[in-house]
């Protein structure tokens, strides 16, 4: 695999490095760029997919969670649609009604007048849904971030203030940084969190407001978790950064964060300096898990040892920085890259999801489906076996063969026996979950103090909804209630 690797050529700050890619356990190519401020990844870099087929450019960090655009949006849906098991009979249904020879309708598909309906009230509902995450997706792309880049910072200085859309009640950026929108992150990029922020990006822990380099995490967006985890930076570059120790009694909340951007602006100092690779695996969906190295030195000098990346050292998109007052970080994964959306995605395409009782309704409607073929073959059996008996009765206007005669009869009883396959089910249905959805989102009791309304944000599976399967507990005393009463006590020997 050695001879196959090919020579890469970064140029850092004024250092050559001429290296190659370290396979990473799993024969995997690893992704690999340079490390300066200000941020040059995004032009020198070296990407290889699973395929070892390079990689031409860095994924941005706008995340989309809406299905679809304004052209696609009639096609793409219809297509949708058109997987649920109830359409595709109704479909079927209606061609069959259109057949003279079969048809019980005169040739009238009377059935896709409520089939329209249906895709209709479907598609309306969809475009809301998807128009509000479209909204929701700009908003989060627009969160600002404070990122390293001193040269950026100085020559404009409005870029250091937070934007007014935004609150605009900070104070002034710490020395070097500047506000950029979280869709506008890349890969490279140094970004400052401060405490109670959700990450943009997954984030590799370079530093941290605690002297031994730890910070606390809050996972629950992604595994409902509320216990805080402990996450560590990388202790290569940790160590070598003057991190001041701060003040946790200050009750001003302004002074508190002046106190702390003053504490980023000395420990970013050294960081305006920084040199170096970084080797890392390509995206997966292991929250857990993290391989590669990285190379960190000072003014174009790289250190004499790469320094390996654990899991611990990686903070995921979405989840929260807690007891922390800042980290500061190094982008590694953005966008459709993230941890997060890799294990949103089945074969490069987001999940659409369907609720329990729509997958017990579609294999309730196969069941059906193959009870009806059933009557239809047995009425087809017994029609041609009338027509053979009959074949004499000129008057009837018979098929020339029995067996045609007999065809012809089943596709005749499929569409009388099409009644098995209530199309009310599915025009109710999908009313329901419209009606659900705005009871949900006016209830008051369900509002938050804090976020205010409730939002539903996919209408589809409102139903599965408070539908408890199995619960899982590490301990008695989350269903039990844990009461201890003081009985005795022992200290030396008084009790």
């Amino acid at each position: 695999a050695g001879s196959t690797d090919l020579a890469l050529r970064l140029s850092i700050v004024g250092a050559s490095i001429d290296e190659r890619p370290v396979l990473l356990p799993g024969g995997g190519r690893p992704r690999e760029f340079g490390l300066s401020v200000p941020n040059n990844a995004p032009y020198k870099f070296s990407y290889f997919d699973e395929f070892g087929r390079k990689v031409a450019r860095m994924e941005s960090n706008y995340v989309i969670t809406s299905r679809y655009t304004w052209w696609n949006f009639i096609f793409y849906n219809l297509w949708d649609q058109f997987h649920e098991v109830a359409n595709i009979y109704f479909l079927f249904v209606g061609f069959l009604q259109i057949w003279p020879e079969i048809s019980t309708t005169g040739g009238v598909p009377d059935t896709y007048i409520p089939l329209s309906f249906i895709l209709t009230v479907s598609a309306v509902r969809a475009a809301f849904d998807d128009y509000a995450k479209h909204k929701d997706d700009n908003a989060r792309a627009a969160i600002p971030f404070l990122v390293l880049d001193p040269d950026y910072a100085n020559k404009n200085p409005g870029k250091t203030k937070m934007p007014r859309r935004a609150g605009g009640n900070e104070p002034k950026a710490p020395t070097g940084y500047f506000y950029k929108s979280s869709g506008q992150l890349m890969p490279g990029d140094i970004i400052l969190i401060n405490q109670n922020q959700v990450f943009p990006a997954d984030i590799l822990c370079i530093a941290t407001a605690h002297s031994k380099g730890h910070c606390f995490v809050e996972t629950a967006s992604l595994d409902g978790e509320t216990n805080l985890k402990i996450k560590e930076s990388v202790a290569c570059v940790h160590d070598m950064l003057p991190i001041r120790a701060l003040k946790d009694d200050e009750k001003d909340e302004k002074k508190r964060r002046s106190d702390i951007y003053a504490a980023v602006s000395e420990a970013s100092a050294p960081l305006k300096k920084i040199s170096g690779t970084i080797a890392f695996g390509a995206p997966d969906k292991d929250l857990d898990k993290l391989q590669g190295s990285i190379n960190v030195g000072w003014e174009g000098k790289s250190a004499a040892k790469a320094s390996k990346l654990r899991g611990n050292n990686l903070l995921l998109r979405g989840t929260k920085l807690k007891n922390t007052a800042f980290i500061i970080g190094l982008v590694l994964y953005t966008g459709p890259d993230t941890k997060i959306r890799k294990n949103n995605e089945k074969k490069g395409q987001l999940q659409l999801k369907k609720s329990a009782i729509i997958r017990k309704v579609n294999t309730l409607l196969l069941w059906m489906l193959c009870l009806q073929i059933g009557l239809c073959v047995l009425g087809g059996i017994y029609s041609g076996i009338w027509e053979r008996d009959n074949n004499g009765a000129f008057y009837l206007n018979l098929s020339s063969s029995a067996a045609v005669g007999a065809i012809l009869r089943f596709f005749t009883w499929f569409i009388i026996l099409a009644q098995l396959v209530p199309i009310s089910l599915v025009v109710t249905s999908e009313l329901t979950k419209k009606n659900q959805q705005i009871l949900m989102e006016g209830d008051v009791k369900l509002w938050d103090d804090k976020k205010g309304p409730l939002k539903v944000n996919y209408g589809q599976v409102s139903e599965d909804l408070g539908q408890v399967e199995y619960i899982f507990s590490d301990k008695t005393g989350t269903l039990t209630q844990n009461k201890m009463e003081f009985r005795l006590a022992f200290i030396g020997y008084i009790f």
